[in-house]
């Protein structure tokens, strides 16, 4: 059996007897005074003598005049300050209702005055009045008072009727009930649906006959209850080894999420934290029965800053936050504990507190019996409730019908992911000249979480190249720390390559037009960037190397790594979501071409697509002799393009119909000047053995890229080379290649053939 949590401070009997004679001396003269109680405490004193006149006023109606032959009964009308003039049933009646009134009236002053009077707060929110306040009364006095407890024994109702903070329901309904007709007729408030039962304020003894005389069976309050009226809001382990409770200090301008983000969460949350302190609350509350608590639902991938808001807002608000322990027990099986639940909840409505359930995932399957458990608390529940997912917001309708707000949490863009370098590197640490946070906001797409990692191992490798108080960190430190994220992300080489590009714009062999144009189309990616605006090229080649080359000067130029795949393996692989892959940041199913096009982690990349076998097959006019899966391809591709925010190439061969007005650009890659083609065949032929004439004819009669070119001149020579021909290579030998190869000479139109 609990025994009472805590002890209400009684003087000794002289001191406690004379001040509840001039209490009672006041009622007597019927001036009732509205002054102030100090504190709670002091409520409790006078809410004490109240509870002792009800224990004589019971005592005198069942014993009568016999009452003066028991000493017990004496000692007990002793400590309820009666004088021998009100010794008398009717007497004693009309104290109490004056002391009630009196109560009443100081304790309405006092809260006007800003002195929490926690008894009548929870009557009033609870409905609780007559029998049901004075049963409330008597049992909190019985678990807490010391003395209004040893009045009780002495009163001698009946053998065992008091067990530390239980009283048998017989008792109480006899103490408080006039009469026998009185008494069936207050039975009714220990029933299922009484609001002392219904509200789970009272515990009734388990017994294994349910079919027991109700009369029998011993009642106490919710320990947690009991500790909220006497002011007491520690968390003890014995009732709460599950329970979690922060006070944060993360202060809301530390978590970097856009600004409407924040404006929402904070106006939502103080307009519900105010409105429920209210009496408009209440009526609210009644009106709909359930489901008045303020839930929300963060989602988001990990590192996006989901914990850090909801530990912010407590703090905003100076609410403390609740969660369930998941350090020893894994959350969902934590979650299967009811009254572990139930707990959290009582905790966080008594206090004004935050719930948050973090990384809940497992919750939003269809049917679990955590997650039913979760309901019915949060239908319950009079508080604000925050739950917080990694995985897509597919929800059970149950849960999904119970959530008054949805807050997605995305990777930053990059005006964001500066605020975050900025506001997650100390102010107290050195930083060497070269560091750029804008650079790395640009080339990082992390998260506030993968930012935090990175600052933090370039602080520790500071902190050992020398002394603490010298220690600079450098972009070097940074990058490092920064790739070293990059390495423990998911390998998705299987899928795409992933590469940094090497080459120039300026040192790609091609027509210089059209250098200057890809030059400029570097320049404006940064203003489209900011204008948060994506770019689609197309680029057509009869040539895929010399597109790819090309494509790779841009990424370079732009300061951007490759993402490159294999547009025939997208088609091949184009298959339902569920039967591809699971994609690690949204943890959701996806198609490879959805994940192509997915917002990711990682350095900015340029996204490309070589289409080396020509799948590509555009449709006009609705006209095409493409595959069906060729047209879903086209269909799911196009509907990417006008959504994708990053810049996108395609290289495929020179089209054949209507270019799809997805693209923003075409860059049909024309073959370089006559002059570098001569050149880059002159670099194979051999000296003094190949004349001006037969060159110019060469590149007249066989116009190549230089790539291509390369590529016929290594046959060439490996051809020669089996042969056993010597001297070097020859026209001839390049003649012989290109007619395996090439079964038509092209002509390029700066030929103007």
């Amino acid at each position: 059996m609990k025994k009472p949590i805590s002890k209400m401070n009684t003087a000794t009997d002289t001191t406690a007897q004379a001040g509840q004679l001039v209490s009672l001396a006041a009622c007597r003269e019927q001036k009732l005074s509205e002054s102030s109680f100090s504190d709670n405490q002091d409520y409790l004193q006078a809410l004490e003598q109240e509870g002792k006149l009800i224990l004589a006023q019971a005592l005198l109606r069942q014993r009568g005049a016999d009452w003066q032959s028991n000493p017990n009964y004496v000692r007990a009308i002793s400590i309820a300050g009666l004088s021998p003039e009100e010794i008398k049933p009717e007497k004693v009646a009309e104290l109490i209702s004056m002391i009630e009134q009196q109560n009443r009236l100081r304790a309405a002053t006092s809260e006007q005055n800003g002195v929490s009077i926690y008894f009548t707060k929870f009557c009033r929110e609870k409905k609780l009045e007559g029998f049901n306040r004075i049963t409330l009364l008597l049992l909190l006095l019985s678990a807490t008072n010391e003395r209004f407890a040893e009045m009780f024994d002495l009163c001698n109702f009946g053998d065992a009727v008091r067990k530390n903070n239980e009283v048998k329901i017989g008792t109480i309904l006899n103490i408080i009930s006039r009469d026998f007709r009185e008494q069936l007729a207050n039975r009714q408030c220990f029933s299922v649906d009484s609001p002392l039962i219904k509200q789970d304020i009272l515990h009734i003894e388990r017994r294994g006959d349910d079919n027991s005389n109700i009369f029998e069976r011993y009642v106490s309050i919710h320990d947690r209850y009991v500790r909220y009226l006497v002011g007491d809001n520690n968390l003890y382990k014995s009732m709460s080894e599950m329970i979690q409770r922060d006070i944060s200090s993360v202060r809301l301008d530390q978590v970097i999420v856009p600004d409407e983000t924040k404006k929402e969460l904070v106006s939502h949350i103080g307009n519900y934290l105010a409105y429920r302190n209210t009496d408009e609350a209440n009526r609210l509350d009644d009106f709909y029965g359930y489901g008045t608590a303020l839930t929300i639902l963060f989602h988001g991938p990990s590192g996006t800053g989901k914990t850090m808001m909801a530990q912010a807002l407590a703090s905003h608000f100076n609410s403390p936050l609740y969660s369930l322990k998941a350090n020893q027990h894994k959350l969902e099986h934590a979650l299967f504990n009811a009254e572990a639940i139930e707990n959290l909840f009582l905790e966080a409505s008594l206090n004004s507190g935050i719930v948050f359930f973090d990384e809940v995932d497992d919750l939003f399957k269809n049917d679990t019996y955590a997650g039913h458990l979760l309901l019915v608390q949060i239908e319950k529940a009079r508080c604000v409730v925050i739950l917080s997912t990694n995985k897509p917001v597919d929800l059970d309708p149950a849960m999904d019908r119970r959530l008054s707000l949805k807050i997605h949490f995305g990777i930053p863009e990059v005006e964001l992911r500066y605020k975050m370098w900025q506001a997650l590197m100390p102010d107290f640490v050195k930083l060497a000249p070269d560091v750029d946070l804008k650079l790395l906001a640009e080339r990082y797409h992390f998260t506030g979480g993968l930012i935090k990692n990175s600052i933090f191992m370039a602080i520790n490798s500071s902190l050992m190249t020398g002394n603490k108080e010298d220690s600079i960190v450098t972009m070097g430190m940074i990058k490092q720390a920064a790739e070293l994220q990059l390495r423990q992300m998911v390998d998705m080489s299987k899928l795409y390559q992933f590469y940094t590009p090497a080459g120039k714009i300026s040192d790609l062999k091609i027509n210089l037009e059209q250098k200057n144009e890809l030059s400029n189309v570097a320049k404006a990616y940064q203003r489209l960037q900011e204008k948060k605006l994506g770019l689609n090229i197309l680029i057509t080649c009869t040539d895929f190397q010399t597109g790819i080359n090309a494509v790779e000067a841009l990424a370079n130029k732009c300061n951007l790594k490759i993402k490159k795949f294999d547009y025939e393996g997208l088609l091949k692989m184009h298959k339902p979501a569920e039967e591809i892959l699971l994609d690690v940041i949204t943890q959701r199913n996806m198609t490879v071409i959805d994940f192509a096009f997915a917002e990711n982690l990682g350095e900015a990349s340029l996204l490309m697509f070589v289409d080396w076998y020509c799948a590509a097959k555009w449709i006009k006019d609705g006209k095409s002799d493409s595959t069906a899966e060729h047209k879903l391809m086209h269909y799911y591709l196009c509907r990417h393009l006008r959504a994708y925010k990053g810049i996108f190439c395609m290289v495929t061969d020179p089209p054949r119909q209507k270019i799809p007005a997805e693209f923003n650009l075409h860059f049909n890659m024309e073959y370089p000047p006559e002059e570098t083609q001569m050149q880059q065949w002159e670099k194979y032929l051999a000296k003094n053995k190949v004349s001006d004439d037969e060159l110019v004819s060469l590149v007249e009669n066989n116009p190549m890229h230089a790539t291509e070119i390369d590529f016929i001149a290594k046959q060439a020579i490996i051809q020669s080379t089996i042969k056993a021909s010597s001297g070097g290579l020859t026209i001839k030998d390049i003649s012989n290649v290109i007619a395996i190869y090439r079964t038509k000479s092209l002509t390029p139109l700066l030929f103007g053939r």
